[in-house]
């Protein structure tokens, strides 16, 4: 009984085990099938990859021979994939002794990572290429190579242009007349070129490290911090403003700051220009100018005084005049005319009339200036006129002139009608004086 009892539990048990087994089984079965589906739709994938990268992907055996290219391939190489079967690979190299080494760091590693070679295409054109190149294990008929070509052409091209264009930016720098630096948001100077140290006294090391509040010699550190804020809100700023040397020398510059980003950092560009000399030059001008203006005071002070002299002297002159032409008027004229009246000899007559004639010709320019000075007055009218400049009456004049004495008074109411006091109660000695 109990063998019967025994064996009938190992046979529940042998088909515990038998169930337990096939399910495994069935299990297994399913995660084979799941297994082939990644395993398919990972082929579909890398295929779909293979086809469509823009990167070069080939396939080669152990001994050198290309099996399958992606057209980025075909497109870099210039080759078709057919051609690429065919060819020595040796071809596609600029230097042959490159493909050796390339080889050797293959065979050496295994493989390589970005392996910087020189190649061309099927139209000799050269290139800068990057290879990356791994064993594939058990592939087929055994194992394989995959290489990715990446052209970097363009991307050589433009790093040798960047290091010609930062070549010629920091020759230009360094060569500037003009002092340049950068100088970050807090002050601190970063960078500056050899004008800028030769401006103010420092080595370019010195400088670097060094703040721009140590240089300002005209704002305070508060305004140098508020001047920043205010440039930072406009972008650009220009102003003048007074460097202190490292010998403490003041030096005056006109600055030119712009606010530029790079790499999500602001900086201060500044170029700043020695105006010392200007500023002299200026200085200068101001103070003559200052010297100028003084000595054409002067000048004008002087001027006045010597219209005044001149002035003077022409009344002086005229006063003269007039008391010359008066008196040879009033004492030797009447005489030479008595002496006319009286009888004379012949030869008595011909020395008075040349004494008459010379004196008339001494007198006359004096009677032709001094009438024009009487608005036009007749030879009567000027005598009557000067007449009573000197305080004569009119019954005075009338017997010095040998006229009556309506004659006078007919001659001085034109001289009041041609010197304008016609009808008014105006003395006429008195504006006659006033004329002069």
């Amino acid at each position: 009984m109990n063998d019967e009892k025994k064996t009938r539990e190992q046979l529940i048990n042998e088909l515990e085990e038998l169930r337990r087994r096939i399910a495994e089984l069935n299990a297994s079965e399913t995660q084979r099938n799941r297994a082939e589906e990644v395993l398919g739709e990972s082929e579909e994938r890398y295929r779909l990859l293979f086809e469509q990268s823009p990167i070069g992907i080939g396939l080669a055996s152990a001994d050198g021979k290309v099996v399958s290219a992606n057209r980025a391939m075909e497109a870099i190489t210039g080759y078709s994939i057919e051609e690429l079967r065919e060819i020595n690979l040796a071809h596609v190299y600029e230097n042959p002794e490159d493909r050796k080494a390339f080889l050797e760091a293959v065979s050496r590693c295994g493989g390589v990572l970005n392996y910087p070679v020189r190649l061309k295409r099927k139209d000799g054109t050269p290139y800068d290429a990057l290879l990356t190149v791994s064993r594939v294990h058990h592939l087929g008929d055994g194992d394989f190579f995959q290489t990715i070509c990446i052209d970097v052409t363009e991307s050589k091209r433009a790093e040798r242009a960047l290091r010609e264009q930062t070549v010629r930016n920091e020759l230009i720098l360094q060569t500037a007349i003009d002092g340049i630096s950068v100088v970050d948001m807090e002050g601190n100077i970063l960078k500056v070129n050899q004008a800028a140290s030769i401006m103010s006294g420092y080595s370019k090391e010195e400088m670097v490290g060094m703040n721009i509040r140590d240089l300002e010699a005209m704002e305070t550190p508060r305004e140098i911090t508020e001047h920043i804020k205010r440039f930072v809100k406009k972008g650009s700023d220009r102003f003048e403003t007074k460097l202190r040397r490292k010998d403490a020398q003041i030096v005056d510059v006109e600055v030119s700051m712009n606010l530029v980003e790079m790499d999500g950092k602001r900086f201060l560009f500044s170029f700043f220009h020695d105006i010392t000399t200007r500023r002299q030059a200026e200085q200068a001008l101001k103070e003559r100018e200052e010297e100028l203006e003084i000595k054409t005071a002067n000048c004008e002070e002087v001027n006045a005084a010597l219209r005044v002299l001149l002035k003077r002297r022409e009344e002086d002159k005229t006063e003269l005049e007039e008391k010359v032409l008066f008196n040879v008027r009033e004492l030797i004229v009447p005489y030479i005319e008595k002496l006319k009246e009286n009888t004379l000899d012949e030869k008595q007559r011909v020395y008075v009339n040349i004494l008459d004639s010379n004196l008339n010709d001494i007198i006359s320019p004096f009677s032709l200036r001094l009438s024009s000075r009487y608005l036009n007055f007749t030879p009567a009218e000027m005598q009557v006129a000067d007449l009573v400049k000197h305080g004569k009456t009119t019954k005075e004049i009338a017997e010095l002139l040998n006229l009556s004495g309506k004659t006078i008074e007919v001659h001085r109411k034109n001289i009041r009608r041609k010197i304008g006091i016609k009808n008014k109660k105006t003395n006429l000695r008195t504006h006659l004086l006033s004329m002069k």
